[in-house]
């Protein structure tokens, strides 16, 4: 076999390995629409770029037939590959969107690194104080009582605003929704920012509203549907 061929084979190993591991984060941790809004896509092309990259590289570079030592320098190349992916695939776990929270008028998407393990056992409402593994829940914030207000200041203050509490996390409801609604922001306006045309909204979701929402690096229009409350589209555009 020669190192051209021996490189073709690893090269095909690291892409269908490298296709299975953007089905689970495209899927499973970051599924549609917060792949792009959650920062994944360019996280996902550097870690596949580089893990598939550089096995067959390393390959193609130490491949002699001859050589005593070949076993032992294509398992180290496997096991170098191997480290290195699964290091990137830990990067994005910790950094998966977890919660988005109903914040009054807009939506902010909460990550897993962003939430202290001391504030999610606070949390009244149970199961939203577990972090979810596949893909993000939809929550709402209570309204806070007495001295809470006060608090909430100086958290915020700190850096820590009230939709990264989870002790104030309920659950989405029709009200939300609606509560919303009621801060949206005009389609026209919408329109302008995103760069899209009426009718190219309409296409995407002809009875949406649209709040403005935070993403890594950047700011989106959220465009959520009235009917199911759930978020259909993120597009790139500031509605701020």
């Amino acid at each position: 076999m020669t190192r051209w061929k021996a490189a073709g084979i690893h090269l095909s190993i690291s892409i269908l390995i490298g296709a299975i591991a953007f089905a689970l984060l495209y899927f499973v941790l970051y599924p549609p629409p917060w792949f792009g809004a959650a920062g994944a896509d360019e996280l996902v092309l550097l870690l596949l770029g580089v893990d598939i990259a550089l096995g067959p590289l390393l390959t193609l570079a130490v491949f002699v037939p001859a050589k005593r030592s070949l076993k032992f320098d294509l398992a180290c190349i496997a096991l170098l590959q191997l480290s290195a992916l699964l290091y990137g695939l830990h990067i994005m776990w910790v950094a998966r969107p977890v919660f988005i929270v109903a914040a009054v008028d807009r939506i902010e998407l909460v990550y897993a690194n962003s939430l202290e393990q001391s504030d999610l056992d606070k949390a009244e409402v149970t199961h939203l104080g577990r972090l979810p593994t596949f893909g993000p829940k939809y929550v709402d914030l209570r309204d806070s009582v007495g001295e809470e207000t006060v608090a909430i200041v100086h958290s915020a203050l700190s850096g820590r605003d009230k939709h990264l509490l989870p002790k104030y996390y309920v659950d989405w409801r029709v009200g939300t929704t609606e509560k919303l609604r009621l801060k949206a922001v005009s389609m026209k306006t919408v329109s302008e920012r995103c760069d899209l045309t009426i009718n190219e909204l309409h296409e995407i979701c002809a009875s949406c509203f649209a709040l403005p929402m935070a993403g890594r690096g950047r700011d989106y229009a959220a465009l959520i549907n009235p009917q199911s409350g759930k978020i259909v589209a993120v597009l790139p555009g500031s509605l701020w």
